[in-house]
Formats: C-alpha cells, sequence, structure tokens
C-alpha cells in the first residue's frame, strides 16, 4: 500500500529531465551571439521593409503558383531579417 506506481516515478523523472532541458536551452540561446538580436541601422531597416513591401504588392498582383511561391518565400526570409535586426525600433521613422 506504500508503494509509488512507477508511471508516476517515470513521470516525475520526465518533468526533472525537461525541466533541465529548457534550463540549458535558455543557457545557450543567452550565451550565444549568433541567436540573439543585432540591432539594424535605420537604413538596413528601411531596405528590408522596402523588400517586404515589394514582395507583398507582387502577391497582390498574382502570378503563378512557382512564382507566388518564389515571392512568399523571398517575404518571410525578409521579414525575420526585420525581426532579427530589430527593426521594430525603427518603426516611427520607417517610410
Amino acid at each position: 500500500m506504500g508503494r509509488t506506481p512507477s508511471y508516476l516515478f517515470t513521470q516525475g523523472l520526465c518533468m526533472k529531465t525537461l525541466s533541465l532541458a529548457a534550463a540549458f536551452l535558455s543557457f545557450a540561446l543567452a550565451t550565444n551571439p549568433g541567436v540573439s538580436a543585432e540591432s539594424g541601422s535605420l537604413q538596413q531597416c528601411q531596405s528590408i521593409k522596402d523588400s517586404i513591401q515589394r514582395y507583398t504588392d507582387k502577391r497582390r498582383r498574382g502570378g503563378s503558383s512557382a512564382q507566388m511561391s518564389g515571392w512568399q518565400k523571398k517575404r518571410n526570409h525578409y521579414n525575420r531579417l526585420y525581426s532579427r535586426y530589430d527593426c521594430k525600433r525603427h518603426r516611427r521613422n520607417l517610410k
């Protein structure tokens, strides 16, 4: 009657493993300079925003399936750059 079911033990062990993995991941992200947000200049951010808008406009005008897919990939690439360079801090100054 005093025995703990084995599935509770494995679940507790799994939770400890997950918390250790989460701690390691947060440490790795904090210490890796390639993952942290870089700071982009106003000119870089304006260029990125212009590229995003160009591919958005192309998609709105339409095209073949292959073109639309390619433009979406390019737009997603520039959206990731916008985030990576933390361009939201230049939002007010972007045209």
